[in-house]
């Protein structure tokens, strides 16, 4: 999958230069395609859960490859932009105790 003109940025203007530096360095890789890839496998197959709970859930090839929850939270804003994933209302997180948005799939295909 190659990246879109229509990807959201992954960096916000006003972070540092080495926020953008980050964000080219793991779209020209691939990286950010592939952890959206398994981001939409985890919603498709736990749908319902928070960013966190997904994190949780992970096959531990999966929590290696992504290293860190925030990069699932940072992954499922791209799958809502791109209109694959959808926040689905709000649930006490069973890993937080907080209340946390819920994701579920927004159309059935699972193409990104």
């Amino acid at each position: 999958m190659q990246s879109s003109l229509f990807d959201p940025p992954a960096s916000h203007t006003a972070d540092p230069p080495t926020s953008q530096e980050a964000e080219d360095r793991i779209t020209a890789s691939g990286r950010r395609d592939a952890h959206k890839r398994v981001v939409l496998e985890l919603v498709s197959r736990y749908p319902g859960c928070t960013a966190i709970e997904l994190w949780a859930r992970a096959p531990a090839e999966v929590v290696s490859m992504l290293k860190e929850p925030q990069e699932v939270r940072r992954r499922l804003v791209d799958l809502r932009y791109a209109g694959l994933v959808r926040q689905d209302g709000f649930k006490v997180c069973n890993i937080r105790g907080t209340r946390m948005v819920t994701w579920v799939e927004a159309r059935g295909d699972g193409n990104i």
